[in-house]
């Protein structure tokens, strides 16, 4: 029970932010250009 894979857990932390950076920024920016249409 103590730790499963500890160096595994620590790839999914760097690559999610990594693609998580790019997905919040078109979000923002979906988001932004539906305010502007809905104008």
């Amino acid at each position: 029970m103590t730790g499963s894979s500890p160096s595994r857990r620590r790839l999914p932390q760097g690559s999610c932010f990594i693609l998580l950076l790019p997905l919040a920024l078109a979000f923002w920016m979906a988001v932004m250009w539906l305010i502007d249409q809905g104008r």
